[in-house]
């Protein structure tokens, strides 16, 4: 009877159809024989029919049956209202899914930004005190601008990656210039702190993006600088498919290793210099990520650190 009543219009349909039929006819005086051969088509055509959606019909009602039973669900109606509900309740789902998205994204940010304000105090602070003394330090004042500016450029990269719309160019770039472009961001830092650079040319060309992989040499590079003592040295190589960037710094503990690339860890390197966000290395793993690299560490407390950044054979040619 309920599949009856949940299909009553197309009952009454064909009753007048049959009807029609019938007047026709009636006002042709058409013979009655092909009269009920057609009245045989039609009903067994629409019989059919009505066999195939009741199947359909059955199994959709014993799932309601179902959800009725293990979820509680009260509902009285036609088996079209259950699914307009059912509808709207899915829909509500995923609003609410995507509400929390939206949430978790803005208290991303929000937790993102107030890091960075932190970060940015620092150097405003030092600045004010250097421009308050009496004779202003201008290599000391270049280097507080300096850390401004990686702040900021670290900003507009976490920014970008999280965006929808990220303006990638992937083309053949060649390494070398790509690592020397690096090198000359940190000239002075390297001055400042006597670090020496020991550079082997690659020879290689890499499919990917040139703005986000010296992005990520750059922050590779900040990390090495920043945990490397005076006079040290810092060497970059290739080696089989990696580039590697090598430090003889204070290394990392291996406690800190599989957490470095998690947002927001700075280990205990990082708490004991208070000037690290734990956002570098995340950055890094991401955009290597959109770009088809591989990003991995290998260190030693008190020995050095290695970066290795890998490769796919068919991304990397020589460059000849």
């Amino acid at each position: 009877m309920k599949y009856i009543k949940d299909r009553k219009e197309i009952i009454i349909l064909f009753i007048v159809i049959i009807m029609a039929f019938f007047l026709i006819f009636y006002l042709y005086s058409l013979p009655f024989d092909a009269l009920l051969y057609g009245y045989l088509l039609i009903s067994i055509c629409f019989i059919c029919i009505l066999l195939i959606d009741f199947y359909f019909y059955n199994k959709k009602l014993k799932q309601i049956e179902y959800l009725k039973r293990e979820d509680k669900i009260e509902f009285e109606g036609s088996l079209l209202e259950m699914n307009l509900v059912q509808a709207f309740e899915q829909r509500e789902k995923n609003l609410i899914g995507q509400n929390d998205s939206l949430e978790e994204q803005i208290r991303n940010i929000e937790d993102y930004f107030s890091i960075w304000v932190h970060q940015m105090k620092l150097p405003i602070a030092a600045m004010k005190l250097l421009l308050e003394s009496d004779t202003i330090d201008v290599k000391a004042c270049k280097s507080q601008l300096f850390r401004m500016n990686q702040n900021t450029d670290m900003t507009l990269a976490y920014i970008r990656m999280n965006s929808k719309q990220t303006d990638y160019l992937f083309q053949f770039y060649d390494l070398d210039t790509m690592i020397r472009k690096s090198i000359h961001y940190f000239a002075y830092e390297f001055v400042s702190m006597n670090l020496s650079m020991n550079f082997e040319q690659t020879n290689k060309k890499i499919l990917t993006d040139e703005k986000w992989f010296v992005f990520i040499l750059q922050q590779i590079l900040s990390n090495a600088i920043k945990y490397s003592k005076k006079g040290g040295s810092i060497h970059i190589y290739f080696k089989a498919s990696s580039l590697v960037i090598e430090d003889h710094g204070c290394g990392i503990e291996q406690g800190d290793l599989h957490r470095i690339f998690e947002k927001g860890f700075t280990g205990y390197n990082g708490r004991m210099d208070h000037k690290a966000s734990g956002l570098g290395l995340y950055l890094c793993k991401g955009i290597c990520k959109s770009l088809n690299h591989e990003i991995s560490i290998e260190s030693k407390l008190n020995e050095g650190t290695k970066v290795y950044i890998t490769f796919l054979l068919e991304t990397c040619k020589e460059n000849r």
